[in-house]
């Protein structure tokens, strides 16, 4: 991609404390195009340290991601690390113990912050610090919204709650919709200038405020085309799920639909990830499928090549890298529309949507799933097909194309009238 530094020399402040896909991508597009001042973040060990504490039992740190840019424009808080680690020790939610570090990386962001900025992009739970120094200096400020708005996500739990009773940590959940977490994520969107949204579903869950209007922008995220590839061969009888297996995820409800449908008998449901579903509600579904514990990112592309079709059942999900990983792998999807999936997904070409909480349609695409594998193959044919269109590059050039006409000053502000910059961009 061709470079474009701004003529007056700003370049961006990047606060994210967890070095995520999306992240990792911004980041490197700002690098690649002299955009970057300096990427603020928890600690990233160099790939030597890395490698080490994988031996050593020290896997949460050997798993997170290397640095995406030059380790020049890295502004660390090692200490949120390990107070976060000291904490979880001692039994603290992991809700504010998570919290507690992206606000000190906040709080170091805000001191990278001055005149001489462009702009500051800050992902949500780690800006309120610094937007309020860059509204002063009268800085851009983008807030990097992942998942759905917490407005949303409480509904929704408290539905599954009512559905399901027992199955939800209420102590966790307490914590998680406290008044003062809930008070600060809606300053946070107050003092942000523009919202980006990796989803369509992102943005709708956004409230419906003249406030906003203007401000909201979905770019849908990229596939990753390179790491992720298909196999030609027999495909599995097999229905995978990949990640936190957990009520957000839809994971209960699957289960549930799965053992009504009797779908064990001539199928495998295989869950890859770390559990999170109590064993209480577990205990009813013992011998209908397969758990498998966190893998290494080479054996988990062998599951989404074998599997006949990818489940992703997600009650509030920003994107979901990994369905678009199964995608890569050639491999149908059936997707909640609470997702990104609907802004790659043709229904019924790449793969079946469907609506979160209605367990009716759920069912009826599962058992036309699992009747129709010829269907499902050719489905996966042309999910790779999407994918190839929808890499990381189409991404970047959104991206970019946004970014250069908000801090260029050919974009309507926050104040003007009118919702010109909410919206979709999508590869073509």
């Amino acid at each position: 991609m061709r470079r474009r530094e701004m003529p007056n020399g700003k370049r961006v402040v990047y606060v994210a404390p967890a070095l995520g896909p999306d992240v990792n991508q911004i980041a490197r597009l700002l690098e690649s195009n002299r955009l970057l001042q300096a990427l603020v973040t928890r600690l990233v060990l160099p790939e030597s340290a890395r490698k080490a504490l994988s031996g050593c039992g020290l896997s949460a740190f050997a798993r997170r991601s290397s640095a995406p840019v030059h380790r020049s424009f890295l502004r660390m808080d090692a200490l949120a690390d390990f107070a976060a680690a000291f904490q979880r020790l001692v039994g603290r939610s992991g809700t504010k113990i998570t919290d507690e570090s992206f606000q000190r990386v906040d709080h170091l962001a805000r001191r990278q912050v001055d005149p001489s900025v462009l702009a500051v992009i800050a992902r949500e739970d780690a800006c309120l610090q610094s937007f309020k120094v860059a509204r002063q200096f009268g800085i851009p400020t983008i807030y990097q919204l992942p998942t759905a708005f917490y407005q949303f996500v409480r509904c929704r739990m408290k539905e599954e709650a009512s559905h399901f009773p027992g199955i939800i940590c209420e102590e966790e959940v307490a914590h998680e919709f406290a008044p003062e977490r809930c008070e600060r994520k809606e300053t946070e969107l107050a003092h942000a200038d523009y919202v980006l949204c990796p989803s369509e579903f992102v943005r709708k869950s956004l409230p419906e405020t003249p406030a906003l209007q203007g401000r909201v922008i979905t770019i849908p995220l990229g596939i990753d085309v390179e790491s992720w590839n298909p196999v030609q061969g027999y495909k599995q009888p097999v229905f995978l799920y990949v990640g936190n297996i957990t009520i957000r995820k839809g994971a209960h409800r699957l289960l549930t639909v799965w053992k009504k449908l009797k779908a064990y008998r001539t199928h495998q449901l295989k869950l890859i990830g770390d559990m999170g579903i109590p064993r209480s509600f577990l205990s009813d579904f013992v011998g209908m499928y397969d758990f498998v514990p966190r893998v290494h990112r080479r054996e988990l592309q062998r599951h989404y090549q074998a599997a006949q079709a990818f489940v992703f059942n997600a009650m509030a999900d920003g994107f979901g890298h990994v369905f678009a990983e199964a995608m890569a792998c050639g491999t149908a999807v059936l997707c909640s529309r609470n997702t990104g999936a609907p802004d790659l997904v043709t229904d019924g070409v790449e793969g079946r949507l469907f609506d979160y909480g209605d367990d009716d349609q759920l069912a009826a695409t599962l058992d036309w799933a699992l009747t129709h594998p010829t269907e499902l193959r050719e489905m996966g044919v042309a999910a790779r097909r999407k994918a190839l269109r929808c890499g990381w590059n189409e991404f970047e050039t959104a991206f970019l194309h946004w970014f250069h006409s908000i801090t260029s000053g050919s974009a309507s502000t926050p104040t003007d009238s009118g919702n010109a910059l909410t919206g979709v961009l999508k590869p073509a």
